[in-house]
């Protein structure tokens, strides 16, 4: 049984993604100083702990703690002793429970009670990143020198000051004014279909029409982001939703939606910077998935290569992206097998237990938990050929949407209020 979390819990998370993309404009426009970073930032340390406790409180209300959310946690935390044993640096150990294992908790979270507050938290995290995309496509396409040079920086430090092709690749994928594209493409994954399940029951006209801005701005944003994982499913979102909307008139939806598509491609083309176009035209040129997939083939036998700890793993995060800067090795592509070589043939099975157990019951019920079906499943595609753990702020509506699926309640009141998709 779940106690409710209170109003307040819910007033903070409500504002927590605003005040997030606000620091990171600020920061990014140079207005704040570097300690300001919402990705590296000291001062924005007080808002993730702030989001622990939040999980934290969650998980204490949740009296059946005996399930296997609680046990990954828990064998997730025991991986300490690898790092004792291998003489791993327990710095690295730390900060990877907080950036992995504390956005778990919020499974817990989505298990909460408080019918009132049920979409307060997706509510707030869409109309935050519609506001940030739709900031970032306008200085995207103006291109003031103060962003040109902020993307630049940021693109160079991720290479390390190399100004090469990949470098130049990295600058043209939309990020709009945060760290990097990977941002924008977890972002969109979310928060599109989030935006449809809220534009479909919305009954003011006047909402409704701002909720359907906020997710073309939305979808836009993640084809510029020029990620595979999110232009897939973001336009498998639109296409699947539009056909279960409308099915007799899919086909003539669908084709409108072409048309516009094709018809901002050209305005892009004719009207927009060539050295962008190029730049995206070679992106989507080398968007091959066997292609991406034996890029990363090096990758996975150099790790196989340094896997000694087949059963308990090597310790959390330990191959993770923060392990370069302690001269480890590290994966940089492919979620499923970080977590094999970090916590093991049985963390991996927990981990996996968890994600399958939510998909199938997502699945059995697939007409009222479409929005998190087409969350876990997009996270789930894009680990195929990333690593998303790194990116603390995003990966807790992934797990919060996996709290939802497993909450009875939450399915009882879709039912008796009758959402439409």
């Amino acid at each position: 049984m779940c106690k409710n979390l209170n109003r307040t819990i819910y007033k903070v998370l409500f504002v927590v993604y605003p005040i997030l993309y606000i620091i990171a404009f600020f920061q990014t426009r140079g207005i704040l100083p570097p300690q300001y970073c919402p990705t590296t930032g000291i001062v924005v340390w007080p808002l993730r702990i702030l989001l622990i406790y939040i999980g934290l409180s969650a998980l204490m209300k949740y009296k059946q703690k005996n399930n296997v959310v609680f046990v990954f946690l828990l064998y997730s935390l025991l991986t300490i002793f690898s790092y004792l044993l291998n003489g791993f640096p327990l710095e690295l150990y730390l900060l990877c429970c907080v950036f992995f294992l504390s956005p778990v908790l919020y499974v817990y979270v989505g298990l909460d009670n408080n019918k009132e507050c049920y979409y307060w938290f997706y509510k707030s995290f869409f109309w935050a990143s519609a506001v940030c995309c739709a900031i970032g496509l306008l200085l995207f396409f103006i291109r003031p020198e103060w962003y040109e040079t902020a993307v630049i920086a940021m693109t160079s430090d991720k290479h390390e000051g190399v100004y090469d092709d990949a470098k130049l690749l990295e600058w043209s994928r939309f990020s709009s004014y945060l760290s990097d594209s990977y941002e924008i493409s977890y972002m969109t994954m979310t928060s599109v279909p989030i935006g449809l399940f809220l534009w479909s029951n919305e009954d003011n006209r006047s909402k409704a029409r701002l909720y359907l801005i906020g997710i073309l701005v939305l979808y836009f944003s993640s084809l510029l982001c020029q990620q595979r994982a999110s232009m897939f499913s973001t336009t498998l979102f639109l296409v699947v939703f539009m056909y279960l909307r409308n099915r007799k008139n899919a086909l003539k939806i669908i084709s409108i939606a072409l048309i516009i598509s094709l018809i901002i491609g050209l305005i892009i083309v004719y009207a927009g910077d060539n050295e962008i176009v190029s730049l995206i035209t070679t992106r989507v040129g080398q968007m091959n998935y066997s292609e991406a997939m034996s890029e990363r083939a090096n990758q996975h036998e150099n790790i196989l290569a340094a896997w000694n700890n087949y059963i308990f793993g090597e310790g959390i995060g330990s191959a993770c992206g923060f392990a370069k800067q302690y001269n480890m090795i590290r994966i940089p592509d492919g979620a499923y097998l970080e977590v094999l070589y970090e916590i093991g043939i049985i963390g991996f099975i927990l981990f996996m237990s968890i994600l399958l157990k939510a998909l199938f019951r997502a699945l059995q019920y697939k007409r009222f938990f479409y929005v998190e079906l087409a969350i876990i499943g997009s996270f789930m595609i894009a680990m195929t050929g990333a690593c998303p753990f790194v990116y603390f702020f995003y990966m807790f509506p992934f797990w919060f949407a996996i709290g939802r699926i497993m909450n009875p309640n939450y399915l009882a009141f879709l039912k008796e209020n009758k959402f439409k998709v």
